[in-house]
């Protein structure tokens, strides 16, 4: 998927920062175990939503423009304020919640990603999870998320049945996202 410009020098610059995390981490090995009170898992709060749903207490925004550079930079510097503040020298999970972070850019969740490996130690195979809602995550999506590192998703699909059950679209949106995430581990 070809992007304009600035927008896919970003995202390149993001995938290959992404990619030699890895091979660093592969190549070097382990270093020794940090003691429990070193390591830590780190939550990112993506706060926005295309719109707002009934079941959720969660602090969201429903943006009529969204500035997402100021949000990266300010989930950038949380992320390397906590760890620092903290002490932790080894994030063994990430996990990004909201709102709706799969609306967030892969480039934002890959600068995210960069900055915790730059605080703290972030294993290659360490467990990153992207809350998924399948109107905001189609294949080629998912696939730029993969790049930047996400390796685990978690999706938002909240009722099946019962007395309000889910529309038959919703559903189906999640049966081809099911598809697509089958697809990408074939490759």
């Amino acid at each position: 998927m070809a992007l304009p410009g600035a927008r896919a020098r970003g995202w390149a610059a993001a995938a290959r920062a992404a990619q030699r995390r890895r091979r660093v981490e592969n190549a070097g090995g382990s270093p020794s175990p940090e003691p429990a009170g070193r390591r830590a898992a780190l939550y990112v709060h993506w706060p926005y939503c295309e719109k707002r749903c009934s079941y959720c207490n969660f602090n969201k925004y429903i943006p009529r423009r969204l500035e997402e550079a100021a949000m990266q930079k300010c989930l950038v510097t949380e992320a390397q304020t906590l760890l620092r503040l903290s002490g932790v020298q080894r994030v063994e999970s990430v996990f990004f919640g909201g709102g709706t972070p799969s609306l967030a850019s892969p480039h934002t969740v890959a600068a995210v990603l960069e900055a915790v490996a730059q605080t703290a130690h972030l294993p290659a195979d360490s467990e990153v999870t992207l809350e998924a809602n399948p109107t905001s995550a189609p294949g080629s999506r998912l696939a730029e998320f993969g790049a930047a590192g996400v390796n685990r998703l978690s999706i938002g699909l909240q009722v099946t049945h019962g007395t309000h059950p889910i529309p038959v679209h919703p559903a189906l949106q999640c049966h081809l996202l099911f598809g697509h995430i089958h697809s990408l581990g074939k490759h």
